[in-house]
């Protein structure tokens, strides 16, 4: 039997607990899907985030959609340079 926890309300139960429906998984305590399973970032994902910080600070500069675009094509800048 294997274990999960519910990011938001931090039950940690077996996964046979959790509530299914329509293809979605919910906790059990407390009906929240978001975090069961939760995958952990990638380097990608970390690359992503630091650039976002100062992508989102341009004072309303790029729109949000830009802002996601702009941010995963710095992280895979980064990848890209720390291969070489």
């Amino acid at each position: 039997m294997s274990k999960t926890n519910c990011a938001h309300c931090g039950w940690d139960g077996d996964t046979d607990k959790v509530i299914s429906k329509a293809g979605l998984e919910f906790c059990p305590a407390c009906g929240n899907g978001v975090g069961l399973h939760h995958e952990q970032p990638t380097l990608r994902d970390h690359f992503a985030m630091a650039a976002l910080v100062g992508l989102a600070s341009g004072n309303g500069l790029y729109s949000p959609g830009d802002v996601a675009k702009y941010s995963y094509m710095a992280a895979d800048a980064m990848l890209k340079e720390r291969k070489r």
